[in-house]
């Protein structure tokens, strides 16, 4: 062998090798959980899919009302959930010495849960749920996949299916849902109702036995015929005969007065209002969640510094509901072509923010909003802003007068499911960060770079102190100021020092003089989260 074909070979072993081992130094990933969730009160044992070179990683969770603990079984964790912990999302992530995991939500449901079991595709093999209701963890593992159960039903008798999925879990699929009489024929089916997450109600013509079926497609739509599957399809499948927490006139809640909440469930086969409930929160809560003993699902309803309020028919061109801005309305299209009108008194220059929201709330509009002048002529008209579902503006009032807003779905549908919430503030001098990436990474003894943007609101023309805060010790990273006016008026650089290998929580903080007391988190995604991770990677070897 010559000197050249030796060498080839005997470095291509050694880069090899080299390969491998950086190939098992590289941090764990986090693909999935499941079960997807729990029933508080309980100890769940979830499966985590993904990476994790090293066993048993660590973990990192973003509130303590729910405690995780790695099993020795590798990919394998014991998740405690207490008593008292608020209904919906938890976020974890895995760590370990060499990197982090991106975070994945879990859920916190109020009712009794269980697994699906395989094989369930056929009407002969479906699982049976003796019992209602119930919240049902399960994945379509596979191509083709499909889970079916069973369930008897008494006439008259109303069942509410729904189904977490690409929402709130972030499962890369688009769910299908269907009731079907034990010779499959469907009664009853819907594919996107929250987003990409179906949801439908049945009423039983008679008594006896049906199937539910759970299917699902790509979240991006490939040329593939057929139903899709992987070990990141999971799901949650609640199914209950009413009561199920539909809506609440309003979908907000004060904390300067006691707000009336009326909760809307499905009742005895219908959707029906329930007993008022008189509410008042304090002011340092951000949201206000509204759960019920007894009543499937939970609301969580944001909280306001002023009075909320709820439409008022007829919402019609001659006699639109007046507000007292700022305002916070909700309201519910109930007819095909509704139109719900509103006006106000606004002064010349003053900037408002007005924003509509359904479709991200788990209801089906598609909503329009339109400024209007007191003729009633269109000055704005606002469908889906960017990559957000529901329309948001930002309005400058052009002279003093009264003005309108109107209300529509874009292609004309209403029904009793159309609920929306208005709300309608001035736009306050104030400031916003933003990250790329929830993962800040760098290697320890050599310096990185940093860049978040700023965006100014309401003419806010102040200095930006913008600070770098939860480093390990010994690390460095100065300050930065954005000013309003020059190049790092949009976005600033920060130049990071960690001296060792680290993994943990850091939090990037605005601060400005002229907005005394007011810090801002850069936040990232579309989740608008401040749960920025710090991954230092060891130094190279000298």
């Amino acid at each position: 062998m010559g000197n050249f074909s030796y060498w080839i070979l005997r470095n291509g072993i050694v880069l090899l090798l080299l390969s491998l081992t950086l190939k098992a130094e590289e941090g764990p990933t986090l693909n999935g959980l499941y079960p997807a969730g729990g029933k508080r009160g309980t100890t769940v044992e979830v499966v985590l899919s993904g990476t994790m070179p090293k066993w048993p990683v660590q973990l990192w969770s973003d509130q303590s009302d729910v405690q995780w603990r790695t099993l020795e079984a590798s990919g394998k964790v014991e998740v405690k959930i207490d008593a008292d912990a608020t209904p919906g999302v938890r976020w974890l992530r895995v760590y370990d010495s060499n990197g982090a995991s991106v975070m994945r939500p879990w859920l916190v449901g109020t009712i009794e849960e269980f697994l699906e079991k395989e094989p369930n595709d056929g009407f002969n093999e479906s699982q049976s749920v003796d019992s209602l209701p119930k919240t049902i963890n399960g994945v379509l593992e596979k191509t083709g996949d499909v889970d079916t159960f069973s369930l008897s039903l008494k006439k008259g008798e109303r069942l509410v299916a729904s189904i977490e999925a690409n929402r709130l879990l972030k499962s890369p699929f688009d769910a299908g849902l269907q009731v079907l009489s034990e010779t499959g024929v469907v009664l009853a089916q819907n594919l996107d109702y929250n987003g990409l997450d179906p949801f439908l109600s049945y009423e039983a013509v008679r008594d006896g036995k049906v199937l539910i079926r759970v299917f699902g497609f790509p979240e991006t739509p490939d040329s593939s015929i057929q139903y899709s599957g992987k070990d990141s399809f999971v799901y949650r499948l609640t199914l209950c005969i009413s009561p199920y927490l539909f809506a609440a006139m309003p979908l907000a809640v004060s904390s300067t007065v006691a707000t009336n909440v009326q909760p809307i469930a499905f009742l005895e086969g219908k959707r029906d209002r329930m007993e008022v409930l008189p509410v008042l929160v304090n002011e340092s809560n951000r949201d206000f969640i509204l759960s019920l003993d007894g009543v499937v699902a939970s609301l969580s309803l944001p909280i306001k510094p002023y009075a909320v309020d709820m439409e008022k028919q007829p919402l019609n061109p001659v006699e639109p509901q007046r507000l007292s801005l700022p305002a916070c309305v909700t309201g519910r299209l109930e007819t095909p072509k509704e139109k719900d009108r509103y006006r106000f008194q606004a002064t010349k220059d003053s900037r408002w923010t007005i924003h509509l929201e359904s479709r991200s709330l788990g209801y089906p509009t598609d909503l329009t909003l339109e400024v209007v002048d007191g003729q009633g002529k269109r000055l704005v008209e606002q469908d889906d802003t960017k990559n957000l579902v529901d329309p948001s503006l930002t309005w400058k009032c052009p002279s003093d007068g009264e003005y309108g807003l109107v209300v529509r779905d874009l292609f004309g549908n209403g029904g009793p499911s159309y609920y929306y919430r208005l709300t309608m503030e001035p736009e306050l001098p104030d400031f916003e960060l933003g990250i790329a990436n929830e993962m800040v990474k760098g290697i320890g003894g050599g310096p990185f770079e940093v860049e978040v943007t700023v965006q100014r609101k309401g003419e806010f023309q102040g200095d930006i102190r913008i600070d770098l805060e939860g480093l390990p010790p010994e690390s460095k990273c100065e300050a930065v100021i954005s000013a309003s006016k020059g190049d790092n008026a949009k976005k600033v650089k920060m130049t990071v020092l960690v001296p060792i290998a680290y993994q943990g929580p850091i939090r990037i903080v605005g601060r400005s003089d002229p907005l005394p007391g007011v810090t801002r988190l850069a936040l990232f995604g579309e989740s608008r989260s401040s749960h920025l991770w710090l991954s230092i990677t060891p130094p190279p070897a000298k």
